[in-house]
């Protein structure tokens, strides 16, 4: 009895203390991808910034970011977007190119070689250049994502005009895309940089869908389903694995 009222008095106590103890778990079982995804989070912090015209902010993010993963890096693409034109025919270009490049046997790890002379960096390197052949770069996930992808730019001017700042999200959504096939020889590097550059889908998602399906109703389940896929996939992961 004691404890039941104990527990009914304190309850925000209570449910704090679950989650200190889920979070220290989960810790320390998967150190890496949490840095990871705190890593992401801030390079949404510095999109924001982008968009803001705040720069100093926006790089204080994405150091931020690289001091929790490395792999935040290629962030430092952020600044270099533009921000009110468009440019759908090159991204959509480059979408096309890296699947191309990548089904042809041309992977940008071929071409990075030289980053293995740098101390730091080679034992990184050494680490997701181990697989000597391709992952399957055309699973289900990715051809889901490159649909989506397409289907926004082509509903960019509408999408542009309900939300002002979407198409920088959907700009690093498709360099993410872009990302797979380029470095599908390191798989995990591959897998971790795409999901660095995925995490604007969290925002970008939701706007996508309100302005392609006239039913809000509709949308949100919509958004509900996509989100499960999505949550299931990350769970499993194996879609990633193998050509076969």
């Amino acid at each position: 009895q004691g404890i039941i009222s104990y527990t009914k008095k304190y309850p925000t106590l209570l449910w704090s203390c679950m989650l200190v103890y889920l979070s220290s778990t989960i810790v320390t079982q998967d150190m890496v991808a949490i840095r990871a995804g705190v890593a992401g989070a801030l390079m949404l912090f510095a999109i924001g910034y982008k968009i803001q015209a705040d720069n100093r902010k926006m790089y204080i993010a994405l150091i931020m970011a690289v001091l929790f993963h490395y792999s935040a890096l290629a962030c430092f693409v952020i600044p270099f977007l533009n921000i009110h034109k468009m440019h759908r025919n090159i991204y959509l270009s480059a979408l096309l190119i890296s699947h191309i490049l990548a089904l042809m046997g041309i992977f940008l790890n071929h071409y990075i070689g030289f980053l293995n002379s740098i101390g730091a960096l080679e034992t990184v390197l050494g680490m997701h250049t181990e697989r000597d052949e391709p992952m399957n770069f055309l699973n289900l996930l990715q051809l889901g994502h490159i649909l989506i992808c397409v289907v926004l730019w082509m509903n960019a001017e509408k999408l542009k005009e309900s939300y002002n700042d979407a198409i920088i999200y959907l700009k690093v959504y498709t360099i993410g895309l872009c990302v797979m096939p380029l470095l599908a020889l390191m798989m995990s590097m591959a897998i971790r940089l795409q999901e660095l550059f995925l995490v604007v889908e969290i925002i970008l998602i939701p706007m996508g869908f309100s302005i392609l399906f006239k039913s809000r109703l509709l949308g949100k389940y919509l958004l509900v389903i996509y989100s499960i896929v999505m949550f299931y996939f990350a769970l499993t992961n194996t879609v990633y694995w193998g050509m076969n």
